[in-house]
């Protein structure tokens, strides 16, 4: 509509405001220094330690499952890891068609922040740690990443991702499912697999982003259609559509499965959202291995 695509070339102005009044403050480069990692045990705990413009601090695994399960204003706030954080500890493996292999019903199972009827709306600065562990399995499931879905949010920074299991049907990435926000210094690593019948990517899937920059994925990004499905848009590397991308590299070849549709792949990105035009500087692919 005319007022999302003013909306959304707005939102670099405002956020350029937002930053300079201080309500996102800066962030020292030395992250992550001293950190432990902190185990899911299943439960959720609400988050109440605070910095001193109020912002939570994130320290448990329990924490951001909370703001995950309970949603409501806990998908408006604004958040800092402290600790990188282990959803499951163990190695998550997957078979030749990127099926997983465990035994999954020992494993602690992810609930993706935020959905399209509720979105993400606040702002994730990872400063540098990492998440690991994450096991979503749910083929029917639109909008499956660490967050499902974030609309007009600010920026989600510095969040890496390691062994972890993402499958679903449409909107499947590694970080984000369906992102509107600026992404920046995010990694997938080549220990998690990204699944999906529809618009997968290995940072996002559908992505409606501002920008994406300073990313890198290894991950194995599959995008499987099933037989029935005949309007699959595609996949990409790094994501499936995107506004902006810049400095963002795909390490690993993206497998596509059933290449015998008409559907729109990209070692970096498959196509630009409807209406607009997708810029991509100084990023890198390994390509595509089709099946």
């Amino acid at each position: 509509t005319v007022v999302k695509k003013f909306l959304i070339r707005c939102s670099s102005f405002l956020l350029a405001l937002v930053l300079a009044a201080g309500v996102i403050p800066p962030v020292e480069i030395a992250w992550a220094a001293e950190s432990t990692a902190d185990v899911w045990d299943g439960t959720i705990t609400m988050p109440t330690q605070k910095d001193q413009y109020g912002h939570y601090l994130i320290s448990t695994a329990e924490e951001l499952a909370y703001i995950a399960q309970t949603g409501g204003v806990w998908l408006e706030r604004f958040y800092y890891l402290e600790n990188d954080l282990i959803l499951n500890e163990e190695t998550l493996t997957v078979n030749d068609n990127g099926d997983i292999t465990n035994d999954t019903s020992t494993l602690n199972k992810w609930t993706p922040i935020g959905s399209k009827s509720t979105p993400f709306t606040g702002y994730l600065q990872g400063k540098g740690h990492t998440i690991s562990g994450l096991y979503v399995n749910n083929p029917e499931m639109d909008y499956v990443g660490l967050f499902g879905y974030t609309d007009y949010s600010y920026p989600i920074s510095n969040v890496h991702l390691t062994n972890s299991y993402f499958e679903g049907n449409s909107g499947v990435g590694g970080l984000l499912g369906y992102v509107g926000s600026v992404i920046s210094g995010c990694t997938v690593s080549d220990s998690v697999t990204v699944k999906g019948n529809d618009s997968v990517g290995g940072i996002a899937g559908n992505c409606y982003s501002l920008s994406l920059y300073d990313c890198t994925v290894t991950a194995t990004v599959d995008l499987a259609v099933s037989s029935d499905n005949t309007d699959a848009r595609g996949a990409g590397g790094i994501a499936y559509a995107v506004l902006n991308i810049d400095n963002c590299h795909m390490k690993t070849p993206m497998n596509i499965r059933h290449y015998d549709r008409n559907i729109c792949v990209g070692g970096i990105c498959a196509a630009a959202p409807a209406g607009y035009r997708c810029d991509v500087t100084n990023c890198t692919s390994k390509g595509v291995t089709c099946f």
